[in-house]
């Protein structure tokens, strides 16, 4: 073999190995890129309907596999108890949304629902927040300075607006949102404030649903690592801030809209915080609805939903439409935001 020929064939080789040793890299797919996966079982007895993202870093990915591999696992091992000629299924149905405070800090939101006999289903509300640059899970201590009365602070707030809502219970509201990392630990970071969830019976009986919180930076800055925040312009506020959906999110006959008002022209009225179009790219209108307001709607920022099913027919695209709950009338206090979305 002459030289020529030996230095092509190592060379190949080098670029072989290279390539195997790249593509078998935990993290490949682009860190933050948010891919959804699903998992679709049914049978005569169960109903599975899971989704969950993956973010490129594996050990991240690694974990919510987990989480919801043990969720399938616990469900798929409950004894199955039949109702007689009755045709009722167990369910479990878990659905998420991400919100991005920068690009390397991202939170999860998981719903899920389980239902194995009984009066209701089971609800519950798993977060997880992580810093992508280093791989890692972050606590909601990670974001304050270190023996601050962060904890302190957040928990009269939110008991504060908790009790304001109706039917409070103050024992129940004490118990559920008193001074203990563990009753705030479902958490997502957003834009402008922390956003914390209470599944039903933490704060409130079963009929009152999930309860929300939303703390802005600004009532905490004080007490926010300067690691973090060193940067961050707490003026910012562009009033709404959509959670849920994401723009990289495609949406297929139904869309689940979660967030939040704060001020700038977006504010809610007697328990509304505007309404909401779905168009797609020719501007038909494909669903709307208006935004509620679950909780009290008297104190700014407020947590709204919505929940819109759709036919997109031929369309790939469109665009969800924000309106606000212009009360006075006034065309110079109307305002509109708009989030592209994909089908």
């Amino acid at each position: 073999m002459d030289k020529t020929k030996f230095f092509i064939i190592v060379f190949i080789v080098i670029l072989i190995g290279g390539a195997l040793f790249f593509f078998n890299r935990e993290d490949f797919s682009p860190r933050g890129g948010i891919a959804s996966h699903e998992i679709k079982e049914e049978d005569s007895q169960k109903v599975i309907a899971v989704s969950y993202p993956s973010v490129g870093v594996g050990g991240i990915d690694k974990e919510i596999e987990g989480f919801i591999g043990e969720q399938v696992k616990n469900f798929k091992e409950t004894e199955y108890v039949s109702y007689g000629d009755a045709e009722i299924r167990y369910s479990l149905d878990i659905g998420y949304f991400y919100s991005r405070f920068s690009k390397d800090i991202i939170s999860f939101k998981f719903n899920t629902e389980d239902y194995t006999g009984g009066a209701h289903p089971g609800h519950d509300v798993v977060c997880f927040t992580y810093d992508l640059e280093k791989g890692e899970r972050m606590d909601l201590a990670d974001f304050f300075i270190e023996n601050s009365n962060f904890l302190e602070r957040i928990s009269a707030y939110s008991v504060n607006l908790l009790m304001q809502n109706q039917f409070a219970d103050e024992e129940w509201i004490r118990g559920g949102a008193g001074e203990s990392l563990d009753n705030f630990r479902r958490f997502v970071i957003a834009e402008n404030s922390f956003i914390f969830y209470f599944p039903p019976y933490q704060v409130a009986p079963y009929a009152a649903g999930e309860s929300q919180v939303i703390v802005p930076f600004s009532e905490l800055k004080d007490v926010l690592s300067p690691s973090i925040f060193n940067d961050y312009d707490f003026s910012t506020n562009k009033g709404i801030y959509i959670l849920s959906p994401n723009e990289e999110e495609r949406a297929d006959m139904f869309i689940r809209i979660e967030g939040y008002l704060n001020g700038n022209g977006w504010a809610p009225f007697e328990g509304l915080a505007g309404r909401v179009e779905l168009l797609d790219a020719e501007n038909n209108i494909l669903a709307f609805s208006t935004l509620d307001v679950p909780g009290n709607w008297m104190q700014l920022p407020v947590y709204f939903r919505a929940y819109l099913f759709f036919d997109p027919k031929d369309s790939k695209k469109g665009s969800l439409v924000f309106y606000n709950e212009n009360a006075s009338g006034l065309e110079e206090n109307e305002r509109k935001f708009i989030l592209p979305v994909n089908f």
